[in-house]
């Protein structure tokens, strides 16, 4: 009942404006941006230096409200007249009564065993036959009464016997009734430890009020980690949808070979302005000399305009160096998200043969050089046999990606490793295992003794050729 209540009780949202401090305080402590908080009946907030908003929530039409404080009621009543603080103190004490009421039922059980009518009444049989004996009287003289003597023997026996028998049951319901005893003696002990051990626990616990400060503490901790965790994917997904799509970037390679023709061309018109701006010198000073004053307006009028053209193009070159600065940043961004995966995959592929192994892969599917430790390698510094293990690790990669994108391919591979020493072969073939679990992985080779081996141990299929013949 309390559970449907909370579900349909109305909920009250607290949203600050940009850069305003959490300020709203309900009994809880601090409202955090954004958090809901449920409304039982009435909900009190103060806001600091404007006063305090109550917000009430109407009472359920069925009466649920008033059901839930009753029950509520009824149940601390009933802990109160069951001596107990709470429901697992309540059900602690309730297991305990039920272990003692079965130990109680088994020593009913062997007590009924061994006195079927109580111990009482083995009790009253054995005075019965004590006055039975002494009803009797002394014993007849046997030269006289010989018959009524040995009859009276043989009761004297039988009652005897009873009796003796009596006793040992008697004895033997004692002790069980002891063993029975100390049985309750325990377990009444138990439940006392117990009761003390859980006033202990209730002593060494930190007062309510420091317990909900607490939960509290951890409660906006998490709050607050799922708000940044909220804010990153946001970020994230902001991020995926400003970068460029195939068609985008390749419209970016576009602008940027256009731009670089651009500058090419300004380059060269700059160059054939600066030969003109040097003839019309050289042709000024001759005019000079030969006393033609006429034309030297005209040819300052040229040099001005040719140089603030000189001006603008070095502006124009200047623009297009940042175009061309901004679409590579651009272009290689987009390159590294577009083979970050295929990096990926290539190194956990690659992690067998190079451990502790890193690679920059650029478009055409080419490892550029391998970072292991502190020291970085260029591709044409490695080995003929560790270019070739890259490349088909590369080729794995891309494989890989096709696969899990939904696209598996089968990965052919005509001998491609060759040039592997043994160590570096047995690895090789671990991989191509890994891999063969993903997509199909075919090889092909003309070295059997090396490969046919590897290829057995890893549990590949041997498919070897024969000669073919129509007979």
């Amino acid at each position: 009942l309390q559970a449907r209540l909370s579900a349909s009780a109305p909920r009250v949202r607290i949203d600050y404006l940009p850069g305003v401090a959490p300020c709203v305080v309900s009994a809880d402590g601090i409202v955090a941006a954004g958090e809901e908080i449920a409304v039982p009946l009435a909900l009190a907030f103060d806001i600091a230096g404007v006063g305090r908003l109550t917000v009430m929530a109407a009472a359920a039409a069925d009466g649920s409200g008033a059901s839930l404080a009753n029950l509520q009621n009824s149940l601390a009543a009933e802990l109160a007249a069951s001596s107990v603080t709470d429901i697992a103190m309540a059900q602690h004490v309730h297991a305990a009564r039920q272990v003692l009421a079965q130990e109680q039922v088994a020593v009913d059980a062997q007590l009924l065993a061994v006195a079927p009518q109580g111990i009482e009444r083995l009790r009253d049989l054995r005075d019965a036959s004590l006055t039975a004996l002494q009803d009797l009287g002394p014993l007849p003289d046997a030269d006289q009464q010989p018959g009524s003597r040995e009859g009276v023997n043989h009761l004297l026996r039988e009652a005897m016997q009873s009796l003796g028998r009596f006793d040992v049951e008697e004895q033997a319901a004692q002790r069980l009734l002891r063993e029975t005893s100390n049985a309750l003696a325990s377990i009444v002990a138990r439940l006392e430890a117990g009761e003390t051990r859980l006033a202990s626990v209730a002593t060494d616990l930190p007062p309510a009020g420091e317990r909900d400060a607490a939960l509290e503490a951890a409660r906006a901790a998490v709050a607050a980690q799922q708000a940044a965790l909220h804010t990153a994917v946001l970020e994230r997904r902001a991020f995926s949808d400003a970068t460029p799509d195939g068609a985008a970037l390749a419209g970016l390679e576009q602008a940027l070979n256009a731009a670089e023709t651009a500058k090419l061309e300004a380059e060269h018109e700059r160059q054939l302005l600066r030969e003109e701006i040097k003839g019309l010198e050289v042709a000024l000073a001759r005019d000079w000399q030969d006393g033609v004053e006429a034309s030297v307006a005209e040819l300052q009028e040229a040099l001005s305009s040719a140089q603030a053209r000189v001006v603008a193009l070095d502006r124009e070159k200047d623009s297009l160096l940042l175009l061309e600065l901004l679409l590579s940043e651009e272009a290689a961004s987009r390159r590294t998200s577009l083979l970050k995966p295929v990096v990926d995959r290539l190194e956990t592929y690659a992690g067998r043969v190079f451990p502790d192994a890193r690679f920059t892969l650029i478009d055409q599917l080419t490892v550029t050089g391998m970072a292991r430790l502190e020291r970085h390698d260029d591709r044409e510094r490695l080995s003929g046999g560790t270019r070739e293990q890259i490349a088909v690790l590369v080729r794995m990669a891309y494989a890989r990606l096709a696969a899990d994108r939904g696209s598996a391919l089968p990965l052919v591979l005509d001998d491609a490793l060759v040039y592997s020493d043994d160590d570096r072969l047995g690895a090789m073939f671990e991989v191509l295992a890994q891999a063969s679990n993903h997509h199909q992985v075919i090889v092909l080779t003309c070295h059997g003794r090396s490969f046919v081996p590897l290829a057995a141990a890893q549990g590949g299929k041997i498919v070897s050729l024969s000669p073919w013949s129509t007979t």
